[in-house]
């Protein structure tokens, strides 16, 4: 890894105002973090809303976070399906490495779950279905997500899911 990408990742700042303007984008709001990242909603120069992932502070310095960045892009460019965000580009900048991603609007399926079950039938085996076309697709990219729960899976429209969380990938 160059001493540059080393310094960035070193110099990564967790706490992210809203307004900031980050690895070219415009700061919003947060919508979540796990084991691996931090997830904000930001907003691009022409307008549109991108989901910005940064490494998690635990993993700031360790020289395999920006190779799973640069893997995690990797992979997201060369897939394309309508359950599956694409991935758009890795910034770098004093604040570190950021993942940009298709922003989704909408629930996640644990939030649809405890406010609309019961699912009719034909709801419940739509879902399903959906969920099994992208993991099936997936796997025949040679992609094996890690963080698949209903809280990384969201209605992007009335009952058109998507699973969100990508940045949990084997390949």
């Amino acid at each position: 890894m160059s001493d540059t990408i080393s310094g960035i990742i070193q110099g990564f700042s967790p706490m992210l105002d809203k307004g900031a303007v980050v690895c070219g984008y415009e700061i919003m709001e947060p919508i979540g973090s796990g084991g691996l990242s931090q997830n904000y909603k930001a907003r691009s120069s022409d307008g549109t809303f991108v989901t910005l992932k940064f490494p998690s502070t635990e993993l700031v310095g360790d020289p395999a976070t920006y190779e799973r960045f640069l893997r995690e892009l990797k992979i997201g460019q060369k897939l394309s399906h309508p359950a599956i965000p694409r991935a758009l580009a890795i910034n770098e900048n004093k604040t570190g490495p950021c993942l940009a991603l298709e922003y989704i609007e909408g629930k996640s399926l644990r939030t649809i779950l405890r406010d609309r079950t019961p699912l009719s039938p034909e709801q419940a085996l739509d879902f399903i279905i959906q969920l099994a076309e992208a993991v099936s697709y997936l796997h025949k990219n040679g992609v094996y997500p890690r963080a698949l729960k209903p809280e990384n899976i969201k209605e992007g429209q009335p009952f058109r899911f998507k699973a969100i969380d990508m940045w949990e990938l084997y390949n």
